[in-house]
């Protein structure tokens, strides 16, 4: 495991940054907020009641409203008829003094962008109402925010198309694209009634609605502070989170497969994960050390005309202030800087053009979005430090722990606000957030520390960068040449026949989707007697991967020589290959070892594909996953730790099924995968015949399937039946 020491200092640095700096700099440690949620909403039903208003089943609402980004703040608060045509309205200063009041019958005054009315109720034209939101700020905060916008544009557009080509060339990836737009989907559902949106649409209808009955005025409206949105809408924020998602997982190299890794583990449900948990800790904790970045910006006096503006007061009118402090949305940036564009750029050879691209669209699109002060010179200032820290985490992490930073950058402000406030009442509010905070942060260290070891997950052959053609005559013809030679070594390295065995029927069989491929597989006799089967896949494709495929042979036979035992041959080809392949290849295996007369069966899987196993007699299919990371990929204790042997007993009719990846993500026409379940139904369709038999009608409905479609994976598959009437000697 990875040590937490780092992220912890900057954690502890950045506590004890907001706590000297927050009271000091930060607008809302000024507030002198006394009144909560539940008290202001209390003194509006006594106003209502003490002037005659019955307000049995009327609706309460609360919001925060601010005349300018720097305030002054006020709790607004409404009763709202049930028929939503009356209201009982107030605002109050966080200090407990009244602002203002409205009563049934006045004219409505609240706080959230300009209403106009045209026209009056009693006039043949009906009552038209144009809502503008928001103050444009000075010209030249207007201006340099136009341009930052204007950039984001062109940048989003370019993402756009960029998607559209790959959608055409049907390289687009959507499983975990589609998982984390749901998560947001969720997330959105959760906000818009934990926050203080659902309030917010509930106190401008009433407005609105008073407003056009009685057919005239107008009233300035300016809630949430800042004449610009600083964060995407719920349904942009899921849009975008789905198209970085996709892009970023079809773009993406060898070596930004393991930036991945964790976030789609994150998907794939394994949240106990060693990986994951600490991915996600040093994110909470490197997240508190950014968030301090602004408050030393402002210390420093750089920028004598500007101050911090009010950020995170929805905590002091939420319904549940946990469900606003964690701003998933915010996560949506680190995908599409650090998932997309970073591993697009990286293709790029020159150093200067790459780490140009990946700085100059990080302080666009962030630039765009990070607003902390009053004027402009200070927010652009102030995204270059945030930026680069952002790029560090990613560099020394994964893009998992980036996000988890952005996220926690936000949640960490909203604890600060209450707890600088002087009122009890308003205080104790941030009890349940800091519990919260406690319980994640506890949650992520555990699986950190305890958790299991994480599998490090195979890399899709789209990710991986393909050989460059030769652009001479001479160059084609010593390709030509080279793939000749590797055809011929990998032909030689397969078996020719399968193993006889009393009893069982065993069949296997590898096609290349180029010439010549990566995928092996491969009988051997252990010395206790039993027969080992085994199936590899190496990272990458041509000639490098079939040359490392027969090193990964070779590793084999060595050590399957020397010794009977599963955990013992794979930690050997496994320390071989991490002193000796390349820091970009790697190989997952799966193996099983067949006593045939006992029929006792072991297996174990290196990050390869599970293994099938078809209990026809009891009509299962069952899929064998023990854990265990792919060879080469780590240094021998992690890979040990990780492994895993685990033993079943076969019974007449069982089928064993090994296969590469080649098979579950061959697809179709529409781009649709063959994946497990179709595997599953194939091999369960065979029940009853021989291995050679179930071999060639598994591969019959792939070939169905595909209906044409051009292999992009080598498609190895090995079935070990047992005899239904065989006698085992």
């Amino acid at each position: 495991m990875r040590s937490l020491f780092g992220p912890l200092m900057v954690a502890l640095a950045g506590v004890a940054s907001l706590g000297l700096l927050f009271p000091r700099f930060d607008p809302s440690a000024s507030l002198h907020a006394v009144l909560s949620r539940e008290q202001a909403i209390a003194r509006t039903r006594q106003f209502a009641t003490s002037n005659g208003v019955k307000i049995d089943r009327w609706k309460a609402v609360a919001v925060e409203a601010l005349d300018t980004p720097t305030g002054p703040l006020k709790i607004q608060t409404a009763l709202i008829a049930p028929h939503g045509g009356e209201s009982v309205q107030m605002a109050w200063f966080p200090d407990g003094k009244l602002a203002w009041s409205r009563l049934p019958g006045q004219p409505p005054a609240f706080t959230m962008g300009t209403v106009h009315i045209d026209g009056t109720a009693n006039s043949e034209e009906p009552a038209k109402v144009k809502v503008r939101w928001g103050d444009p700020g000075s010209a030249a905060e207007k201006l340099s925010y136009m341009s930052l916008r204007i950039l984001d544009v062109l940048w989003r557009i370019a993402v756009v198309a960029y998607a559209v080509v790959l959608l055409f060339r049907r390289r687009l990836r959507y499983r975990t694209a589609l998982i984390l737009a749901a998560v947001l989907i969720v997330w959105a559902v959760v906000n818009y009634w934990g926050g203080t949106t659902s309030q917010k649409v509930d106190l401008i209808k009433t407005s609105v609605s008073t407003m056009v009955a009685n057919g005239s005025g107008d009233f300035d409206v300016n809630v949430g502070g800042a004449g610009r949105s600083d964060e995407p809408s719920p349904s942009a924020a899921v849009f975008w989170m789905f198209l970085f998602t996709a892009l970023g997982l079809s773009v993406r190299g060898v070596g930004n497969h393991r930036k991945w890794n964790t976030l789609e583990l994150l998907t794939q449900r394994n949240f106990f994960s060693r990986t994951v948990g600490w991915s996600v800790s040093a994110g909470l904790m490197y997240g508190i050390g950014i968030a301090a970045i602004p408050y030393w910006i402002a210390a420093s006096g750089l920028f004598p005309g500007s101050v911090l503006v009010f950020r995170s007061v929805e905590g002091l009118v939420a319904p549940f202030p946990a469900s606003a402090m964690w701003d998933l949305s915010a996560g949506v940036l680190a995908v599409g800087i650090f998932g997309f564009w970073c591993p697009l750029v990286d293709k790029s050879r020159q150093p200067v053009l790459r780490w140009g691209l990946v700085a100059l669209v990080g302080i666009v699109a962030m630039g765009h979005r990070l607003t902390p002060f009053s004027t402009p010179g200070a927010n652009l200032f102030t995204v270059f430090p945030v930026f680069a820290a952002f790029l560090l985490l990613y560099l020394k992490t994964d893009l998992l722990a980036a996000i988890t930073a952005m996220v926690a950058a936000k949640a960490v402000l909203m604890p600060c606000v209450l707890l600088a406030q002087p009122g009890g009442s308003v205080r104790a509010v941030a009890v349940p957030l800091l519990l919260t905070w406690a319980i994640v942060l506890a949650g992520a260290l555990h699986a950190a520390v305890r958790g299991r070891e994480g599998e490090e997950l195979p890399i899709p052959q789209a990710a991986l960068e393909p050989m460059e053609e030769a652009n001479t005559k001479t160059g084609r013809m010593r390709l030509e040449a080279e793939f000749e030679v590797a055809r011929k070594a990998q032909q030689d390295a397969l078996p020719t026949a399968a193993p006889a065995v009393a009893g069982y029927s065993i069949a296997g069989s590898c096609e290349p989707a180029q010439q010549v491929g990566g995928d092996l597989y491969d009988y051997f006799s252990l010395a206790d007697g039993r027969l080992g089967i085994a199936v590899a896949d190496v990272s990458g494709k041509g000639v490098p991967a079939a040359l490392y495929m027969m090193v990964t042979k070779g590793l084999l036979a060595a050590t399957t020589r020397d010794s009977s035992d599963l955990a013992y041959i794979f930690q050997q080809v496994n320390r071989h290959l991490y002193t000796t392949c390349k820091k970009k290849v790697f190989v997952t295996l799966a193996a099983v070892a067949l006593d045939p007369v006992a029929r006792r069966l072991q297996h174990v899987r290196a990050g390869h594909n599970p293994i099938v196993w078809r209990r026809s007699g009891r009509g299962e299919t069952v899929m064998l996953k023990p854990p265990g990371l792919g060879l080469g990929m780590t240094p021998g204790e992690r890979f040990n730790r990780s492994l895993k042997i685990e033993e079943l007993q076969l019974e007449s009719g069982d089928a064993i099924v090994l296969y590469s990846d080649g098979i579950t993500e061959a697809m179709d026409g529409a781009l649709q995968q063959f994946g497990e379940g179709r595997l599953i139904r194939a091999v369960e369709s065979t029940d009853g015949q021989a291995a050679e038999e179930s071999r060639a009608a598994i591969l019959r409905d792939l070939a169905a399937f595909t209906n044409g479609t051009p292999p992009r994976d080598d498609v190895t598959l090995v079935v070990l039946r047992v005899d239904r009437n065989g006698v085992i000697t």
